[in-house]
């Protein structure tokens, strides 16, 4: 600053390199220590700064491509709920015939289809499917999880899966008390059913039929066992000849007799 006052410059310009100077030691005081520190830190600014250009441009990119997307997302979710609307009146016939099958045949069966909210994207479209019965043709339709029974619903489960006979899929089936309300002829065709379906997925049914139970690959009975401060399930897996007996103390009671068994021994076809 000295040698600055001392030279030949014009004070408003000896002023004007002050101010400079006092600018540089701010910056070298801030910014590391040096003008080299304040130079690469100009550099990372500017680099930023071209940095934020291209993420302003991708975003606008992003932007457009959003839209498009939202559009095809309009146009294919109207095009599946056509078809779904198309579909589902067959689907509800079908229905219909196997629950008539399986010992419902008073059944109305109903797909109720209804759009979700027009704002929002979801991944099946924009269709709420909801399922509805109606204990007789000519009765009210209501939600099926309002009104069905467990055996109810476990046959209406089963009504479904006889669409899909022939297709592979990986899961299990629960059927519990399916064989509520229904005997004899539909109880064997109840079993065939179930039978079929598990050669393609694992089914599980809880039953007092023997029809269906003596259509298993399988057998578990469960007991339960009481001491002093809890009740426990103990599961046992039946070999072949407590099959036999099993299947034959569902047709005759707590006594098995000799014609229960060679029954038994006829559904599990066992010689």
């Amino acid at each position: 600053e000295k040698e600055l006052n001392q030279s030949n410059l014009h004070p408003s310009e000896v002023q004007e390199l002050n101010e400079k100077l006092s600018v540089l030691v701010m910056l070298k005081r801030k910014y590391g220590g040096s003008l080299e520190a304040v130079i690469e830190y100009q550099n990372q600014i500017l680099v930023k700064i071209q940095n934020d250009s291209s993420m302003d441009k991708k975003l606008s990119e992003l932007k457009i491509e959003k839209n498009q997307l939202e559009k095809q997302y309009v146009s294919l979710s109207k095009e599946i709920s056509k078809k779904r609307k198309q579909h589902s009146k067959k689907l509800v016939q079908k229905i219909e015939n196997n629950l008539n099958k399986l010992g419902m045949e008073n059944t109305k069966f109903h797909i109720e289809l209804s759009n979700l909210n027009p704002k929002e994207f979801f991944p099946y479209g924009n269709d709420k499917c909801q399922f509805q019965i109606a204990s007789n043709k000519s009765g009210d339709l209501r939600l099926l999880n309002k009104i069905a029974s467990g055996g109810e619903l476990s046959r209406i489960q089963l009504a479904i899966k006889m669409l899909k006979l022939n297709t592979d899929l990986n899961e299990s089936v629960v059927f519990d008390e399916i064989d509520t309300g229904i005997s004899g002829k539909i109880a064997a065709m109840t079993g065939e059913v179930m039978k079929e379906i598990s050669r393609n997925q694992q089914v599980l049914c809880i039953t007092h039929l023997p029809q269906i139970a003596g259509k298993g690959d399988y057998h578990f009975v469960p007991t339960k066992i009481y001491d002093s401060s809890e009740v426990k399930i103990q599961v046992n897996k039946l070999s072949e000849k407590e099959k036999i007996d099993e299947i034959a103390s569902l047709m005759s009671g707590e006594k098995i007799t000799k014609t229960s068994k060679d029954r038994a021994k006829e559904i599990l076809k066992v010689q």
